[in-house]
């Protein structure tokens, strides 16, 4: 059950570096009120949490042989569809294992 949570939840491997880089980049602009040491402590927290996300999918191929497949259209015209997602499978985990 706890698996099946972190799985549906995929999306935020693709969002969550997005919204920390705009924070560092709204911060850095604009406010300028966050110190380095907090914005060290969100860039690590959200690399920890894509982290567990990332691994908790690659749990469920291994052991469960089932593939996590998550995409949503972004951009659609008539002719032109462009896709955002992610596919997790058995040749994702070996190039994932060289890394």
């Amino acid at each position: 059950m706890l698996v099946s949570f972190f799985v549906e939840n995929m999306n935020l491997v693709i969002f969550l570096p997005l919204i920390v880089c705009l924070i560092f980049v709204f911060n850095t602009q604009i406010l300028n009120k966050l110190d380095k040491n907090t914005m060290f402590l969100i860039s690590i927290v959200s690399a920890l949490v894509t982290c567990v996300f990332s691994l908790f999918s690659i749990k469920t191929i291994v052991f469960d042989g089932v593939f996590v497949d998550k995409t949503f259209d972004w951009i659609i015209t008539d002719n032109f569809d462009l896709s955002l997602g992610y596919l997790v499978d058995n040749v994702s985990i070996i190039f994932i294992s060289i890394l």
